[in-house]
């Protein structure tokens, strides 16, 4: 669930921890990353897909699952290398 409008506050506060990133020569040093994980989450189990909306129960689909959380986590980290 989250926090109510933490994100807004936090935006608000500190603005230059949102940015927008279109090529990796945009990514400005980071030293420390820290992800909240209910996004990756959220779209490695719906996506884009309508129809994966079911819950996902299977040993299967577990594994697949965790192994899309897994890559979505390292892309992140690649792309942002932090110190």
């Amino acid at each position: 669930m989250g926090i109510p409008k933490f994100f807004r506050w936090l935006t608000r506060r500190y603005p230059m921890i949102l940015q927008e990133v279109k090529k990796e020569e945009d990514i400005v040093p980071v030293d420390n990353l820290y992800l909240d994980l209910n996004g990756i989450v959220h779209n490695c189990v719906h996506g884009n897909d309508p129809k994966r909306h079911e819950r996902i129960s299977r040993l299967e689909d577990m594994e697949e699952l965790w192994a899309s959380i897994m890559q979505a986590i390292d892309e992140v980290v690649h792309l942002v290398k932090p110190k």
